[in-house]
């Protein structure tokens, strides 16, 4: 799985926020947001401005 994969599962195993939210919290777009969870082009502030509105390690999204 990808980061964004994993993030996106993430977001739906715990339903406690929806992307529109995520991106509010993270400071990002909402346009942008869910360009970033359907293609994954998500650079390494975009990725850490997310993990930082989930309150989460990187390393909670990235495969070994």
């Amino acid at each position: 799985m990808s980061i964004t994969e994993n993030v996106r599962q993430y977001i739906r195993e715990r339903k406690f926020i929806n992307i529109t939210q995520l991106g509010e919290k993270a400071g990002i777009e909402k346009n942008r947001m869910y360009y970033l969870m359907n293609t994954g082009d998500l650079n390494a502030d975009e990725f850490m401005n997310i993990c930082s509105a989930l309150d989460v390690k990187p390393e909670v999204f990235i495969n070994e």
